[in-house]
């Protein structure tokens, strides 16, 4: 049986001059068919190319990868088991596909395909017995080798095969991603390593902080937490105070700036003394004074030329800072103050009819004043010390 192919559209046709397709093909059951393919290109036949291989099979679908039928040294023998299985029920014919495949030298392999009918028309019992099919498809070694012409390839394999290829080297694979970021996704406590070890210490030190925070809050005295909040306060007032002022550099470098330069202050003013160029008096007004000549002409007193103001211009740089007359219009020492004289007292202040009634012990941060001797006295922590100034409990 010679049948026709043509190149172009790999259709069956009816002839080497004809493009008509051929649309069936009918056999009989049992028949040993002679197969021989010619192909066509534009209405003539043309030479098969050398090197050419053909595989020819019978299959019961295009996508069924087992034959029916396979021809065999150019013969296609229709007594085969499956064939008879599928003739098992009696039909009057099988529908089928004929199958031809082929691949020329650096060409790929190509194929046709073409309807048939097998008719149950023979007279059961002459023929020989039924061979078996051979399973042409390709093995993985043969899929993953790429050396087999004759094997059939099935999707499995042709992906194994591809797979093969293109693990051989990893250098080889290109437009490959630098990095594998994980995609989003979850773990259960016992898939990480040591977390329900570092759970259960947790938990560990968890309770030892809880049972520490208890047994203080069960021993810490009330009063000294009084003591502790009111220190907390002071120490508030303080650092506002100390916000925006000068650091300790900047304290340093200003404090060495401004040191006043030594004079020879010699107290009152004598005037039977012969001063000389320096000295430093205060005179009867009060104020300071320097010598600035120095004419050795005692008897005169300031107010010569020879004497001047103790100011920046005549003494230190920094006197205005240092040394002024006005300090002595500045309280004495030792002195007194009434309750209201005070500004921003932090201290609270608690009456008690006398010294021998402070409670003992008493509490930091806090003025206790006695009331029949007008005197304030602050806890040390081991006894009471009496604190500058008095004051009037009747304020209180």
């Amino acid at each position: 049986m010679k049948l026709f192919i043509d190149l172009t559209s790999r259709r069956f046709v009816k002839s080497a001059a004809s493009s008509a397709a051929l649309p069936s093909l009918t056999l009989k059951r049992r028949d040993l068919l002679p197969i021989e393919i010619q192909f066509v290109q534009r209405g003539a036949a043309v030479a098969t190319p050398s090197g050419t291989t053909f595989t020819t099979a019978l299959k019961a679908s295009y996508a069924d990868t087992n034959f029916l039928a396979l021809a065999a040294a150019g013969i296609l023998d229709l007594n085969t088991i499956p064939l008879e299985a599928a003739f098992a029920s009696s039909p009057a014919v099988v529908t089928a596909l004929l199958e031809v495949k082929w691949t020329s030298t650096g060409e790929a392999t190509r194929t046709a395909t073409l309807p048939v009918e097998v008719q149950n028309s023979v007279i059961l019992g002459t023929e020989a017995t039924p061979i078996a099919m051979p399973d042409g498809k390709a093995t993985q070694a043969q899929a993953e080798a790429g050396t087999d012409n004759s094997a059939w390839m099935t999707p499995l394999r042709t992906a194994q095969a591809i797979l093969r290829l293109a693990a051989t080297s990893w250098e080889s694979i290109t437009n490959k991603p630098t990095t594998f970021a994980p995609s989003a996704h979850t773990h259960t406590k016992s898939e990480i390593t040591g977390l329900n070890a570092d759970l259960a210490a947790l938990a560990t030190a968890d309770t030892g902080l809880g049972q520490r925070i208890d047994f203080l809050a069960a021993n810490l005295d009330p009063a000294a937490l009084d003591s502790i909040a009111e220190a907390a306060a002071s120490i508030g007032t303080i650092q506002t105070a100390l916000d925006g002022k000068a650091t300790a550099a900047q304290g340093a470098k200003a404090d060495t700036a401004l040191q006043p330069e030594p004079v020879n202050y010699l107290g009152d003013y004598n005037n039977g003394l012969d001063y000389t160029f320096g000295d430093v008096v205060t005179y009867t007004d009060g104020l300071l004074y320097k010598r600035v000549s120095n004419p050795n002409n005692p008897g005169y007193p300031p107010g010569h030329f020879s004497w001047a103001l103790f100011s920046a211009s005549t003494g230190s740089p920094a006197y205005d800072l240092w040394v002024s007359a006005a300090l002595a219009n500045k309280a004495a020492t030792g002195h007194t103050h009434t309750i209201s004289e005070i500004s921003d007292y932090a201290e609270p202040v608690v009456v008690y009819p006398s010294l021998a009634d402070f409670p003992t012990p008493g509490r930091l941060q806090r003025l206790y004043l006695a009331d029949d001797l007008g005197t304030l006295w602050r806890w040390t922590g081991t006894t009471y010390q009496q604190a500058p100034g008095t004051i009037d409990a009747g304020e209180y």
